[in-house]
Parts: C-alpha cells; sequence; structure tokens
C-alpha cells in the first residue's frame, strides 16, 4: 500500500508560484488551513493545501461576483453570520479566501 506524502515547498516558492503575500500565507498556516513545516529554519508549506486553498479563493471570487450590490456595504460578522446563517469560521475563511484573491490580482 503506497502512502501519498505532501510534497512542501519553500515559502518564499510559494509566494512566489501562487502569487500569495506572505503575510496571507503566515495567517492561512497560523489558522491551520495550510500545513507547515520547518526545514533548517526555513518555513515550507504544502503545495497542494494551497493549491487547494487559491482554486477555492478563485471560486468564491466568482459566485460572490453576483452579489456585487453588496460590496463596500459594511457589515459586521456577528451580523453576517446571522444574516447568512454561517458560522464564524465560514466567515473568517471568506476574509482569508478575499485576501488571497486580491493579493492575486494585485500581484504584478
Amino acid at each position: 500500500m503506497a502512502v501519498n506524502l505532501p510534497i512542501y515547498i519553500p515559502r518564499a516558492e510559494a509566494v512566489k508560484r501562487y502569487h500569495v503575500n506572505v503575510e496571507t500565507l503566515t495567517r492561512a498556516v497560523e489558522s491551520g488551513m495550510i500545513r507547515a513545516v520547518q526545514i533548517n529554519g526555513e518555513v515550507a508549506v504544502a503545495d497542494e493545501d494551497i493549491t487547494a486553498l487559491t482554486q477555492r479563493a478563485l471560486l468564491w471570487a466568482f459566485t460572490m461576483g453576483k452579489g456585487k450590490h453588496l460590496a463596500g456595504v459594511p457589515i459586521g460578522i456577528e451580523d453576517a453570520c446571522k444574516k447568512y446563517e454561517l458560522g464564524t469560521v465560514s466567515i473568517y475563511h471568506w476574509i482569508l479566501y478575499r485576501t488571497l484573491v486580491n493579493d492575486s490580482l494585485n500581484c504584478g
């Protein structure tokens, strides 16, 4: 029985490859959304986790594009949870995904 081990890439390479800023990537690691290890003092992240996260971020951006009329309309996290019947973790992920998408669009 073969075991598939994740491929880890250095954080700096992940930032360049996926057009994500280092602060966003660090938050994703700290929140447990992306697996990370430390090798010789350098942080490396699971490539498949970043791929999945950025794909979800792009999907979210596409589907949320239907709600452009809500752009810029302030709403608190607690109110958003009640209004959209979501948990705070889901709202947090939306915020993180939006940051990932914005990082990708603004990287040039």
